[in-house]
């Protein structure tokens, strides 16, 4: 984790621990995702790892999601959703065909390749 990601991390935690209990509100409103001041500590954590997820497609579908685990097109998602050949689009809007390499059906969990 670099240090930014996680000094932000640490910052949400403490807002969240700083909170006070509202007069005649519930305290759980305070974690709701429509507070903008809870929302804002976790903008900077959420960020980057988006940048990692892959949207991918099954017969022009949108099936599931998964992450891409090393630079070079390895992928790693839910084997149960892949129910045909794999598209893989990249948050740029770049789409790649995949290859199931491998699978751990205990795990449900496929192993994709793109180039």
């Amino acid at each position: 984790m670099t240090s930014t990601l996680t000094k932000s991390l640490v910052a949400g935690v403490l807002f969240l621990a700083a909170l006070p209990a509202a007069q005649g509100q519930n305290r759980n409103d305070q974690f709701l995702k429509t507070n903008p001041q809870l929302m804002a500590t976790f903008v900077e954590a959420a960020a980057k790892p988006s940048t990692y997820t892959v949207r991918i497609k099954c017969s022009d579908k949108d099936a599931v999601l998964g992450t891409i685990v090393a630079p070079d097109g390895w992928i790693i998602t839910k084997f149960t959703e892949l129910k045909a050949d794999p598209i893989c689009k990249l948050k740029d809007g770049r789409q790649f065909p995949a290859k199931v390499i491998s699978w751990n059906p205990n795990y449900d969990l496929a192993m994709l390749k793109i180039d």
